[in-house]
């Protein structure tokens, strides 16, 4: 199936294909937070939850950097699962290995999936080390991206 294609932070339309709709079991997450500095990641996932989950019960939440996200967290606001981007920004902005281990030094429990082009070992040793659960290579295969969700039986009825 296709994947995610994004140049220059724009959506090229011709290059986005979105799988087939197939019937997948109900969520039982309600909060979705996605970080990620690139805005096109928004949208599509959007479309994505819009298409394959149509669940109007689901709380999609966007924020660019590892800092909105944190602040999100410290702010009570509790989310089923985290689509957390790797590369963010520029130092001395957080990348996603920074931010997922402040968010789980402030006691996060719940499932973060990071979203990153690097999935070597090195990658994933230092990802797993920090707190991410599960990785979905960039760019997303939307197909990888649902096994990789189905996988953690805990988010389906």
């Amino acid at each position: 199936m296709g994947s995610l294609c994004t140049k220059n932070n724009h959506i090229e339309p011709d290059n986005i294909n979105l799988p087939i709709p197939i019937p997948i079991p109900q969520l039982k997450i309600k909060n979705i937070l996605l970080v990620d500095d690139i805005k096109a990641t928004e949208i599509l996932f959007k479309s994505f939850i819009d298409i394959y989950i149509d669940n109007p019960n689901i709380n999609f939440k966007y924020v660019s950097s590892g800092e909105a996200a944190i602040k999100l967290i410290q702010q009570g606001n509790n989310y089923d699962i985290i689509f957390m981007d790797i590369i963010m920004g520029q130092p001395p902005q957080l990348d996603g290995y920074q931010t997922t281990q402040k968010i789980r030094d402030m006691g996060f429990s719940n499932l973060i999936l990071g979203l990153t082009g690097m999935v070597d070992d090195i990658s994933k040793a230092k990802g797993i080390k920090a707190g991410i659960n599960d990785f979905c290579a960039k760019p997303i295969k939307w197909d990888d991206l649902i096994d990789l969700v189905k996988s953690k039986n805990y988010l389906w009825h």
